[in-house]
């Protein structure tokens, strides 16, 4: 076990500090020969029984201190990827009642997590995301060189904003999307991104019929026989 072999180590140099020491109260203080001569076992009968009760206690005491130091240790950063764990379930159930693709991918743009909403808008099953997928699988292929640019100013620390996509849905299909995302850390490290796409084509089949409109209106006064002006 990992912390099992820090307490060790702990134990161990704490015993030679003490057997360290005993041989220098032996040499400077006690007169009992060379200090380093003490060290190197050169120890009379009557004295080794001590020095090894001195270094024995002191592997214990070590043992017994950073056990309890390690062990409130371990419980912090079980305490702490608890609370990790709960805050992602917290995210995950959220993600899920949300009426867009919510999404996040790693570094490569693979997707680690999507939403129920992106699997059904897409038209992928939970297998072929377990199978992996791809963010740039998930865009028309004009679009891909523009996605990579702007993964790489998010990677250098730009913002480019909310970007306008033509996603790929699996059957071939297209749409347009607004495209939400932002750089997120683990451990103090670029890991990825996260962000959500909107589903744009109500919005622009609204501006083409508002241009519709507007070409006719302008057809028929540009047809008119009388004069027509606005001021």
């Amino acid at each position: 076990m990992k912390f099992n072999s820090r307490i060790f180590s702990v134990s161990l140099v704490l015993g030679i500090l003490a057997w360290i020491l005993d041989a220098a109260i032996d040499a400077l203080v006690f007169g009992q020969g060379p200090f380093w001569d003490l060290v190197i076992m050169d120890v009379p009968a009557s004295e080794l029984a001590h020095r090894v009760l001195v270094v024995s206690l002191f592997v214990v005491f070590g043992f017994s201190i950073a056990n309890i130091f390690f062990k409130r240790e371990m419980a912090e950063q079980k305490a702490a990827k608890q609370a990790l764990q709960e805050s992602e379930e917290w995210f995950r159930s959220l993600a899920e009642l949300l009426p867009e693709p919510v999404f996040e991918t790693d570094l490569t743009s693979k997707l680690t997590y999507v939403n129920r909403r992106a699997l059904d808008l897409f038209g992928y099953t939970k297998d072929d995301f377990e199978r992996g997928l791809s963010g740039f699988d998930m865009l028309s292929p004009e679009c891909r060189e523009d996605a990579r640019k702007s993964l790489q100013e998010r990677l250098e620390g730009i913002d480019p904003g909310v970007v306008e996509y033509t996603a790929l849905r699996k059957d071939g299909s297209t749409f347009p999307v607004l495209f939400h995302a932002s750089l997120f850390r683990a451990e103090g490290r670029p890991a990825g991104l996260r962000g959500i796409l909107v589903d744009i084509t109500k919005q622009k089949e609204a501006e083409a019929e508002l241009w519709a409109t507007e070409g006719r209106f302008r057809n028929i006064i540009e047809s008119s026989p009388m004069g027509v002006f606005l001021y």
